[in-house]
Parts: structure tokens; C-alpha cells; sequence
């Protein structure tokens, strides 16, 4: 990725940021679509509306429930961040998804509901709040893709939680492999003795990233990303990861390594 689009992506997330913490406590009251879109800056249209509608819903059958302050506000600013990045998508010239994703199946309930109820679930305990922005981003980016079904999004939302931050950072490492100053040999820390004895915590999450990550043991050649990891890496969003996490994680890779 050039400088310049990932200087860009990275104001992106810190513009993103920024607005979910100014109305999270605003939505942390269990305000209607309709009080969502103002706080927003007025009406957002059909797509929106009902993008908006279902955040609405969900959100405030969730806060419903019993949740300490903390939960609150991570589902709070959960919610904020997913509408900042869906209008900043539309104010782009995006074009929303234009299947049955917002529709009601026989219970009532649409896969958008689903969707952000597992996400605002996930999210309530995600004591890793640098994940936070990347598990909202599913939700935003499945809304502008009629390729992505409900089962699969459910899916990678599922594989995603499982992630360590620095397993994040591993995914995007990988993916923006073809920077020069990330690029690095990576499966040559994996299966060494000695790599392994210095960080075995950083060995077995960099092995469990098995079917995401594609790595040669004691190969000179960089990681790349299987076609699930790219998935996962599309999904969340993970190239507004900032660029200072990934240089860090391959300065620790980098110094396990050795015989």
C-alpha cells in the first residue's frame, strides 16, 4: 500500500475513533433511529435509515440488559464507530448492499439484526479495546457486500474475536508484507527451538494463525494471507491497523529469531 493510502486509512481510524467517542454516551441511552441521525447531522436515506434502524433496535435491546458502566460504553462507542464508518462510505460515492440483508426473516429478525447483536455481544467483554474499531468495521464493510452472507459474516465475526490484538497485527503484517520497510521473512521464527524457547507465547500465536496466515517453516520467503485470511483482513478493516503496531511486532519477531 502506498504511504499516502495507508497516511489516509490511518486519519480514517482516528477520525473514526474520535466520533464514536462523542456520541457513544448518546447512544448508550437507547436512542431511536430517528435520534441516531440527528446526533449524525439529520437524515441519512433509505439505506441508512435502515442500516440505523437495525443498530437502533439491537442496541437498545442489548443496553436493555444488565451491563457494568465499562460494557455500556464499549457497545456504545461499538455502535458509533460502525455508523461513522458506513456514512463516511456513503458520503464516498459507495454503493450499499441491495439484497435481503436488512429484511425480516419469519422470527422477525434480519441478518443485519443478528449480525450486530453478535457483534455488540463480542464486544461487551473485549477487554483488548484496540480490537474494538476492527470488530465494528464487519459490520460496515458486510453492509456494501451483496457477496457476503449471513452465514459467513457470523463466521468471520466468530474467528475474529478469537484473535489477539497482536494476532491482528500478525494478519495485517502479513498483508502489507510488500511495504519495504515490513517486509521480513517470517516462517523461519516459527520453527526454530530457539525462537520458541525466547517467546513462546508470540510462537503459538503466530502458529495459530494456521488457515489465516500461510508461513514456510524455515523459509526465507515473506508470509502471505490464505484466502480466509484476506477475507478477515477485508472485513475488519486491518489496513488502518497503524503502521507503528506492525513495525513493532516485526521488530519482536525479528529478535526471537537465530539458532
Amino acid at each position: 500500500m502506498a504511504e499516502g493510502a495507508e497516511s489516509n486509512k490511518g486519519r480514517f481510524l482516528e477520525k473514526g475513533v474520535v466520533f464514536g467517542r462523542k456520541i457513544a454516551p448518546g447512544l448508550a441511552g437507547g436512542l431511536s433511529g430517528a435520534a441516531i441521525s440527528a446526533v449524525l447531522g439529520g437524515p441519512l436515506g433509505g439505506f441508512a435509515g435502515a442500516a440505523v434502524g437495525a443498530i437502533a433496535q439491537t442496541l437498545g435491546e442489548i443496553l436493555a440488559r444488565s451491563s457494568s458502566d465499562r460494557e455500556e460504553k464499549r457497545q456504545a462507542f461499538v455502535a458509533a464507530y460502525a455508523i461513522s464508518l458506513m456514512k463516511e462510505r456513503l458520503d464516498d460515492g459507495a454503493e450499499p448492499r441491495s439484497d435481503d440483508f436488512w429484511d425480516p426473516d419469519a422470527s422477525g429478525r434480519s441478518d443485519a439484526t443478528q449480525l450486530f447483536e453478535g457483534i455488540l455481544l463480542k464486544c461487551k467483554s473485549e477487554y483488548e479495546e484496540k480490537k474494538l474499531p476492527f470488530l465494528a468495521a464487519i459490520f460496515s464493510n458486510v453492509a456494501f457486500r451483496n457477496d457476503i452472507d449471513g452465514v459467513t459474516a457470523n463466521y468471520v465475526l466468530e474467528r475474529a474475536t478469537r484473535l489477539t490484538y497482536r494476532q491482528i497485527c500478525a494478519i495485517a503484517l502479513a498483508k502489507r508484507a510488500d511495504q519495504e520497510d515490513l517486509t521480513m521473512s517470517w516462517g523461519k521464527h516459527l520453527n526454530i527451538t530457539g525462537a520458541r524457547d525466547r517467546d513462546p507465547a508470540l510462537s503459538a500465536e503466530l502458529a495459530d494463525l494456521s488457515g489465516l496466515v500461510h508461513a514456510i517453516g524455515n523459509s526465507e520467503e515473506p508470509p502471505f494471507l490464505e484466502k480466509l485470511g484476506d477475507l478477515v483482513f477485508g472485513l475488519m478493516g486491518l489496513d488502518a491497523v497503524p503502521h507503528d503496531d506492525l513495525a513493532a511486532l516485526k521488530r519482536l519477531i525479528e529478535s526471537t529469531g537465530g539458532p
